[in-house]
């Protein structure tokens, strides 16, 4: 078996290099290792951003989390699902604009929407697909299945089969190419952040657990508030009051940045716990490993602080 300082990556931690996770020392240095990879998996997910990446979170999100409360769905698994559906919304519709250019058809603003309201109008099957999808590569037990979902379209007055879902589950799947694992999910990068408070921070009265639990929540609010979040960032930055279409391919570098939004979230944490004083202690450590300008984070952290928590925090 290799040994710690042959690894690579940390999904690769076998039993026999777990044993050392209990030096601290070790565990620093998994964690480190940690953060460099989800650092590098983040510059990948900015690059391959779509130009409209997010536009489908706001209507996903509230259904997604309503849906896991009532079955039990953990966080990885909802978060998973929201990212699966957001992809497949947008390679779906390009999908179509792409068949229409083919047969030498424009694409209108109001074929546009048009194509949009289509996919809206499948969305609860779909999303409760990609929740599906989620669970079962994710969860060790209560997997949703097809049956599951039956029965939540069925409290919705949606008749599906159980061909029908499982057709959707195929479609979702070859829509999405099959990968449906290619990054780590939102609260991945929380848990790593909060390890590496743990690790680096002098801040020993802070309960890493309740850090960890709040950022969690904090980081179901902003999904929540989504769209008006990154609405109040961009106008914070171009005294916009909206995103135009003009500018909505270039920002979706910011919307898609996952370590962003996990640092400005668990910052949030912080602040929650203890104010400003601690906060900046937390954004003070992290940006040193994450590289992210701190008026970045809390620029964020504010717009997260007025819209998804709504609170008016004094400056």
């Amino acid at each position: 078996m290799a040994s710690v300082s042959q690894l690579e990556n940390p999904s690769c931690i076998d039993f026999q290099t777990t044993q050392q996770l209990w030096n601290p020392q070790e565990w620093e240095y998994q964690v480190l290792v940690w953060m460099e990879n989800l650092i590098e998996e983040n510059e990948r997910v900015i690059t391959v951003a779509h130009p409209r990446s997010g536009l489908f979170i706001p209507e996903a999100a509230t259904f997604i989390w309503g849906v896991a409360k009532y079955m039990s769905v953990p966080p990885q698994s909802k978060y998973l699902a929201l990212e699966l559906y957001d992809r497949f919304c947008l390679m779906h519709i390009d999908s179509l604009h792409a068949h229409l250019e083919a047969e030498g058809k424009k694409s209108p603003p109001s074929q546009v929407k048009e194509l949009q309201e289509r996919v809206a109008k499948q969305s609860p099957l779909r999303i409760l697909t990609c929740l599906m999808i989620a669970s079962k590569l994710l969860d060790h037990k209560n997997v949703l299945s097809a049956k599951d979902v039956q029965k939540i379209v069925r409290k919705m007055d949606l008749d599906y089969t159980i061909k029908s879902i499982n057709k959707s589950e195929v479609r979702v799947l070859q829509q999405l190419d099959y990968r449906c694992l290619s990054s780590s999910t939102h609260v991945v990068y929380v848990g790593v952040l909060v390890a590496m408070v743990n690790v680096a921070s002098t801040e020993r009265q802070l309960n890493m657990t309740q850090l960890y639990e709040i950022a969690v929540q904090v980081l179901d609010a902003t999904f929540y508030s989504h769209k008006k979040v990154y609405t109040s960032l961009f106008s914070w930055v171009t005294n916009y009051r909206f995103i135009p279409s003009k500018h909505r391919a270039a920002f979706s570098s910011v919307i898609s940045d996952r370590l962003l939004l996990a640092e400005s979230v668990v910052v949030v944490s912080a602040w929650l716990q203890g104010g400003d004083s601690l906060s900046d202690s937390i954004v003070e450590v992290l940006s040193k490993h994450t590289h992210i300008p701190d008026n970045d984070v809390l620029q964020l952290a504010s717009c997260i602080i007025k819209h998804a928590l709504k609170i008016n925090k004094t400056q």
